[in-house]
């Protein structure tokens, strides 16, 4: 192996020992917003998510009802989430997206420090041997991370999806309307972030 490429491999292997090192060491602590600002906005958004959860669920509840054959009750559930919503707009009418669902998963490095250290050896091997890609895919398995997945409802169609429903339940055409109900809960979009 050539000069050049232990020294290539050698620069990424210690670069990432020193990584979180490197990252945090200049870092300087964040300024800090007025608490009183933080905490309205804190509530604020708490309140939305709730309500935004609260159409959700109505909205199932409406076709649980509607399976059932219970119709005043999937009006009822409809009317609900109609309103949380409505609610949701008037408290910020610029909102295009409304979070209805928080999802956090953290992925973890297992095996400790010796599983760590096999790991890089084996990593160290394959760049030798001048795999790379083979070796950056056994990297990523070093990492940890978190991910939080959000779903949101959309503003801009999701109201109207519920107010067709409630039309079609209106004229019996109660499979038209469960039909209508399910395509406005898929509608829901997701966001991650790492």
């Amino acid at each position: 192996m050539s000069l050049s490429r232990k020294a290539i491999s050698a620069f990424i292997l210690g670069s990432l020992a020193l990584l979180p090192t490197a990252v945090f060491a200049d870092s300087k602590a964040p300024a800090r917003a007025d608490s009183q600002t933080q905490n309205q906005t804190e509530e604020k958004r708490k309140a939305l998510l709730a309500d935004a959860t609260s159409a959700i669920q109505e909205t199932q509840t409406a076709l649980k009802d509607l399976d059932e054959g219970k119709k005043k009750e999937a009006l009822a559930a409809l009317e609900r989430a109609t309103g949380k919503l409505d609610i949701i707009v008037a408290r910020d009418p610029s909102l295009t997206l409304a979070p209805a669902g928080v999802h956090v998963l953290t992925v973890d490095l297992q095996g400790g420090i010796e599983a760590a250290k096999s790991l890089r050896k084996q990593i160290q091997d394959l760049m030798d041997a001048g795999r790379l890609q083979a070796a950056r895919r056994l990297m990523g398995s070093l990492a940890s991370e978190t991910v939080v997945s959000v779903s949101n409802i959309p503003l801009a169609t999701y109201p109207g999806a519920i107010k067709d429903a409630v039309k079609l339940i209106d004229e019996n055409k109660t499979d038209e309307a469960k039909s209508a109900l399910q395509n406005a809960l898929n509608t829901q979009e997701l966001s991650h972030a790492r």
